[in-house]
């Protein structure tokens, strides 16, 4: 049995101990001035790593550990079954580690490491670092500690931003974390099947198959 790293019930989404005991928090990097999230993608290449791992949190600088290889994996999977489901027919704009704004005012900007938005065309964010419009879906992925630690109020902020769908992808665990805004949170394990909804109307994938090695791997 796979362990939950989210409450069951909506707007309650916290880490269970004691793996969040073990969790270090993510490093908030204090600025001279508050930032806005205009000037944080102005400079943030100005960052480690050309500020590809960091964020923006109530205008102060978010570093982020670099992404490990499962949550590679996860992603490079999810966006293959995803890109085959848009060719065949499906509209929408499909972005990956697109700067979306969910709080102004000591702006909070972050980076999911995919979204989607059913109306808007399939370029429509191609030039785009930032957006303060809500997409259908959020998709995260809980691999590094700080990302686990930090998964709750990644997820708050989403519903609070309007943000209906979040995904949150485990790659400790291997399950998938299906949270609605006001509704209760589903967990799906490996044996069972993650669809699109209304986000994505008739996309389908098992869940193994988000967690599976590349077949070059083999």
């Amino acid at each position: 049995m796979s362990r939950a790293i989210l409450s069951p019930k909506a707007g309650e989404h916290a880490l269970k101990s004691p793996r969040k005991q073990l969790f270090p928090s993510s490093t908030v990097i204090p600025v001279a001035a508050v930032l806005t999230a205009e000037q944080f993608v102005e400079t943030r290449f100005e960052l480690a790593d050309a500020g590809r791992w960091s964020e923006l949190v109530a205008g102060e600088v978010l570093h982020l550990h670099p992404p490990d290889e499962a949550h590679g994996t996860t992603i490079l999977n999810l966006s293959k079954s995803l890109g085959s489901h848009l060719q065949a027919g499906q509209e929408g704009a499909l972005c990956f580690e697109l700067g979306i704004v969910v709080v102004r005012d000591r702006d909070t900007l972050r980076f999911p490491a995919a979204s989607f938005f059913r109306d808007a065309g399939r370029f429509a964010f191609a030039d785009v670092e930032l957006t303060e419009t809500a997409p259908d879906l959020v998709v995260e992925v809980a691999s590094t500690s700080d990302r686990r630690a930090g998964m709750a109020d990644r997820v708050r902020e989403y519903h609070s931003h309007g943000i209906r769908n979040v995904w949150v992808l485990d790659c400790i665990d291997e399950c998938v974390h299906v949270l609605q805004r006001d509704a209760l949170a589903q967990q799906l394990d490996p044996r069972e099947t993650l669809r699109g909804g209304a986000a994505i109307p008739g996309f389908e994938m098992a869940v193994a198959e988000l967690f599976a090695p590349p077949e070059w791997w083999s």
